[in-house]
């Protein structure tokens, strides 16, 4: 009998499919590291990308483009600049037109625990009108106006008083040196022709052009210490504007709109006047017109009580900017260096 001996490699297939199920776990486990890999790699990438692409927003929100040079030479040319290393600073259109001496008023009041002495202009014939303060030059006819021009006084008139309340302060006035400011006009038409714009008020945020300046001195020969002319005294240091400049004949006053002209007429001061702290015409609880009627309308501005001029700028003479006139000066101005001048507040005039 033939012994039949085994084949030693036998066994081989069993050992070679052990070792492919081996090399398959490693491809497997090396594919998943991979992808692991890939996941954190994109985690972290996205993450800096969210970072920096929010970096570059906030920079891009936050920084200042240069402007156009033409669009920002034009405006300069325009309207002005504030830069003076400008070759447009103090030569624009608008300063040439409107001038560069321009300063800030109130409305003329007396307040209370006033120190002055002047005179404060007075009806004599009829004390219940309040003539030192606006007014329409000419009554309504029919309920229609006769005339849309309006007078009010300003800081300019000699019986101006803040009195004791530390919250009103003086206007500044434009000033080139200690030598010499602005003249107070003592002239008529010394600022015929200047736009006006109302800080506050009905009347707020509107252009008007001076029609008339009246001289502080007008019926007055002593400062205002005495009245010559009630009449010419109650214009002296007025304004006139027109409120047909306005555009529109109703205004609101307190948030209820009301007919302009029929206000100007009858109420002029609720155009130019607050009713100051006591939040009352007038002062409060007190008939201060005479007229029977305690907190009227008619007494809103009243000399004395702690009603409050409203403030607006009186832009510079027309034709007056630095383009125009190098020196910037409106012609009239005050000179100090005279001893006596300093002590009254007054000067002699300058003509540049």
């Amino acid at each position: 009998m033939t012994r039949i001996h085994p084949d030693p490699n036998c066994h081989r297939p069993s050992h070679l499919a052990r070792q492919r199920g081996g090399i398959v776990l490693l491809v497997v486990l090396g594919m998943l590291s991979l992808f692991t890999v890939l996941v954190v790699s994109f985690v972290v990438f996205s993450s800096q990308m969210s970072e920096s692409s929010l970096a570059s927003n906030t920079r891009r929100q936050n920084e200042v483009l240069p402007k156009p040079p033409i669009e920002a030479a034009v405006k300069a040319l325009l309207v002005g600049t504030n830069d003076p290393n400008s070759a447009a600073y103090g030569h624009s259109l608008l300063e040439d037109f409107y001038g560069i001496d321009g300063f800030e008023l109130f409305v003329g009041h007396r307040r209370p625990a006033f120190s002055t002495t002047k005179q404060v202009p007075r009806n004599t014939a009829d004390l219940t009108q309040n003539v030192a303060g606006a007014r329409l030059l000419l009554p309504l006819a029919a309920g229609l106006p006769q005339t849309t021009l309006f007078k009010f006084p300003t800081n300019f008139v000699w019986w101006h008083d803040n009195g004791s309340d530390s919250e009103v302060s003086n206007p500044t006035f434009a000033a080139t040196n200690q030598a010499e400011r602005l003249l107070t006009p003592a002239y008529d038409d010394a600022m015929t022709g200047r736009i006006i714009s109302f800080e506050e008020g009905p009347l707020a945020n509107v252009p008007f052009r001076i029609v008339r300046s009246f001289g502080r001195d007008n019926g007055t020969n002593d400062e205002g210490a005495s009245i010559a002319n009630q009449w010419e005294y109650g214009l002296a240091g007025n304004f006139v504007i027109d409120l047909d400049e306005l555009g529109d004949e109703l205004i609101e006053i307190n948030g209820i709109s009301r007919r302009l002209y029929q206000v100007a007429a009858t109420a002029p001061n609720l155009l130019t006047y607050d009713v100051g702290p006591d939040n009352a015409p007038g002062a409060a609880g007190i008939d201060d017109n005479g007229n029977s009627v305690t907190d009227d309308e008619g007494e809103v501005g009243w000399p004395g009580t702690d009603d409050v001029g409203f403030r607006f700028v009186l832009n510079g003479a027309v034709f007056n900017g630095r383009g125009v006139n190098p020196s910037g000066q409106s012609g009239l101005t005050v000179n100090f260096q005279n001893p006596s001048d300093t002590q009254t507040g007054e000067s002699r005039i300058l003509l540049q």
